[in-house]
């Protein structure tokens, strides 16, 4: 599977990707791009593209978190909550998330 891919591994060509998920080559190949845009991979000469270092991926995870982060804000804005009572629920919220992880990690 493609999202178990490791740092520096290298990836399925686009032609078997796309036999593989019956998907047309151009699809697989605009979204290989977009990954390499991002800095999530690089294409390498002779090898392809493989997945990139930590430190080319997702070089500003602040800017990636703040729409959602965001989006929580007017949620608590819109229900009145108070400064606290709206930390303490996204404290709570991430304590789970992170729980829950974890656990499908280690049962992978």
């Amino acid at each position: 599977m493609l999202l178990k891919t490791q740092f520096h591994n290298s990836l399925p060509s686009v032609r078997a990707v796309a036999l593989q998920y019956a998907i047309n080559p151009m699809t697989v190949s605009k979204a290989y791009n977009m990954l390499e845009v991002e800095g999530v991979l690089v294409r390498l000469r002779g090898v392809g593209m493989v997945v990139a270092g930590r430190r080319g991926v997702r070089k500003d995870k602040s800017k990636l978190a703040m729409p959602a982060m965001l989006s929580a804000a007017q949620v608590a804005v819109q229900l009145d909550l108070e400064h606290e009572e709206a930390m303490r629920l996204f404290e709570l919220a991430l304590s789970d998330t992170m729980a829950q992880a974890r656990k499908k990690k280690y049962a992978d």
